[in-house]
């Protein structure tokens, strides 16, 4: 017998994680550890691509350790991006949360991720989420264009059109991280308990 166990995360006041930012930037954050596998060039590469269409006000942070860290920052180099994207290395926990509760969009772009619980922790605070089709929190929790984006893993272009749909309509933005978090409202840890004790 198959039990479907859900990741849960705690779930805050969506009047608190979707404050009005005053920042001038459009900000998008990224975290994991720096690993191929995670593919966070693709990130570095989306900048580029924002770059190249006019997009000059916005910032990328990339939260994480990992052997492809000074590769990173070679590419970041290369391209010429160092403006828009920036290593932050590692943060605690509470500050990873900080950034979150900090973005106004939250991207996951692995080349495979077996789940991604820090997808899960921006719906919980009603930020868009745009992650790749090959990670499963995403492909588990997110329908695209109503609680997020999904996209074809390396499909820089396809990323980028999403990203820039949401820099340019905030209410769309705002739509979909709200319909995020009512997503995160359906997997309260409540549930989680009366499916552990069931």
């Amino acid at each position: 017998r198959l039990i479907n166990l859900p990741y849960w995360v705690d779930i805050h006041d969506i009047n608190q994680t979707i404050m009005a930012d005053k920042k001038n930037k459009f900000s998008i954050l990224s975290v994991g550890r720096l690993i191929q596998l995670k593919a966070f060039h693709h990130i570095i590469d989306l900048a580029e691509k924002l770059r190249n269409c006019g997009y000059t006000n916005f910032i990328i942070k990339l939260v994480g350790v990992g052997p492809e860290y000074k590769n990173l920052e070679k590419i970041i180099r290369e391209k010429k991006v160092a403006s828009h994207v920036i290593l932050l290395g590692w943060l605690d926990n509470n500050d990873v949360l900080k950034e979150i509760q900090a973005c106004d969009l939250f991207i996951h772009p692995a080349a495979f991720e077996p789940y991604g619980v820090v997808v899960l922790e921006a719906m919980a605070r009603g930020k868009p989420v745009i992650t790749s089709d090959r990670t499963m929190a995403g492909v588990d929790r997110i329908v695209t264009g109503i609680n997020g984006y999904l996209y074809k893993f390396g499909d820089v272009e396809e990323l980028a059109k999403n990203v820039m749909h949401l820099i340019d309509n905030k209410e769309d933005r705002d739509r979909i991280g709200e319909n995020a978090y009512k997503t995160a409202l359906k997997w309260h840890i409540d549930k989680a308990l009366r499916i552990v004790n069931r």
